[in-house]
C-alpha cells in the first residue's frame, strides 16, 4: 500500500468513528506526553542510581585517604608508598592496636607477622615505652633477608638510635648509628640530627651544635638553588626555621631534663625565624608544642 492510500485509509477511519483532526491530534500528543513523563521517570531513576553509585565511590575515596593518612603521617612507614591500596581492614587494625592496653601489646604473637604488621606493633610499643620491645621488633625487621615497600628503612635505624639515647644506653646509641651510617652513607641530614641529639644526652653541647650548623646549612644548600640573591635570605630563614623546631621536637622527645634548656632554645630561635620569614603554620605548630609540653610538665607535678 502507498503513503498516499494509508493516509487516506487512516482518514476514513477517524471519520468513522467520530474522531475529529483535532481530536486525533490531541490524542496523539498525550501519549507523547505519556511516553516522555515515563522516559522521564526512567532518566530520573537512573540519575539517582548515578547519584548512589558518586556517594558510594566518594565514600570509598574517603576511606581510602583516611587509611592512607593513618600510615603516611606515622614514623616508620614510607611517606612515598601507595597507601591506598592498603585495605581498610589494615588501618582498623592499627588503630585497634594503639587503644590496647600494655600487656596486649606484649601478648601479640608479632614474630609470625610479615615485616609491615610487625612495624604496626613497634610503633605502637616506641609510643608507650616499651624500649625492649621495640628494640626487639625493629632490629627483626632491620635484619629481615626481604624488605617491605610499605616501610622506611631509614626512619626504622633512627627511632632504634634515639630509643638508646632515651634510655641513655649511649654505647649501644653509638653502635646502632654506625649500623645506620653503613646502610644509608648519603643520609647526612639523618646522621647529623641523631648524632647531635646523642652529642646533648651526653653532655657534649659543642658538638651537638656543630651537628646542628651542619644541617641548618645543608639545608640551606638543598634548597638555595634557583633563589634569585635578594630572595636567598628568606629561603635560609625558612629552612633555619624548620630545622631549629625538628631538633626541640626531637630533643623533648627524649625526655631528658638536663637537654630541656637546649631544647628550649631551639624552640624560641625556631618561632624567631618563622614570624621573621611570616610563617604562620610554623608559629602555630611551635604553640601547639609549648602548651603541650606545658601539659606534660602539669601533668608530672599532679
Amino acid at each position: 500500500m502507498s503513503k498516499k492510500k494509508r493516509q487516506n485509509s487512516d482518514n476514513e477511519l477517524d471519520q468513522e468513528f467520530g474522531l475529529d483532526e483535532d481530536m486525533a491530534s490531541e490524542s496523539m500528543n498525550e501519549e507523547d506526553d505519556d511516553n516522555d513523563e515515563n522516559e522521564s521517570d526512567d532518566v530520573f531513576a537512573e540519575d539517582e542510581s548515578d547519584l548512589e553509585l558518586l556517594r558510594k565511590l566518594e565514600e570509598e575515596d574517603r576511606t581510602k585517604a583516611l587509611s592512607a593518612f593513618s600510615f603516611a603521617e606515622e614514623i616508620g612507614f614510607n611517606p612515598y608508598f601507595d597507601w591506598t591500596t592498603i585495605p581498610e581492614a589494615e588501618a582498623n587494625t592499627f588503630r585497634a592496636m594503639k587503644e590496647d592496653s600494655a600487656d596486649k601489646i606484649e601478648a601479640l604473637p608479632w614474630k609470625r607477622y610479615d615485616l609491615f604488621k610487625r612495624w604496626m606493633v613497634a610503633s605502637v610499643a616506641l609510643d608507650r615505652g616499651m624500649h625492649a620491645l621495640f628494640r626487639e621488633i625493629a632490629n627483626s625487621i632491620i635484619n629481615a633477608r626481604k624488605k617491605a615497600d610499605e616501610l622506611c628503612y631509614e626512619d626504622i635505624y633512627l627511632e632504634v638510635v634515639r630509643d638508646c639515647v632515651e634510655t641513655e644506653e649511649f654505647d649501644a646509641a653509638k653502635a646502632a648509628l654506625e649500623q645506620f651510617a653503613q646502610a644509608f652513607p648519603h643520609e647526612e641530614d639523618g646522621l647529623w640530627r641523631v648524632s647531635a641529639l646523642l652529642a646533648f644526652a651526653q653532655g657534649d653541647d659543642s658538638t651537638g651544635e656543630e651537628f646542628v650548623d651542619k644541617l641548618v646549612h645543608a639545608k640551606f644548600n638543598q634548597h638555595i638553588a634557583g633563589f634569585e640573591k635578594d630572595s636567598a635570605g628568606a629561603g635560609f630563614e625558612n629552612q633555619t626555621s624548620h630545622v631549629y623546631y625538628e631538633m626541640a621536637d626531637a630533643l623533648y622527645g627524649l625526655r631528658i631534663p638536663s637537654i630541656e634548656p637546649r631544647a628550649q632554645k631551639y624552640l624560641e630561635k625556631a618561632r624567631g625565624y618563622a614570624e621573621l620569614n611570616n610563617d604562620d603554620d610554623l608559629v602555630m605548630t611551635i604553640d601547639n608544642l609549648k602548651a603541650r609540653i606545658l601539659k606534660q610538665k602539669i601533668q608530672s607535678v599532679i
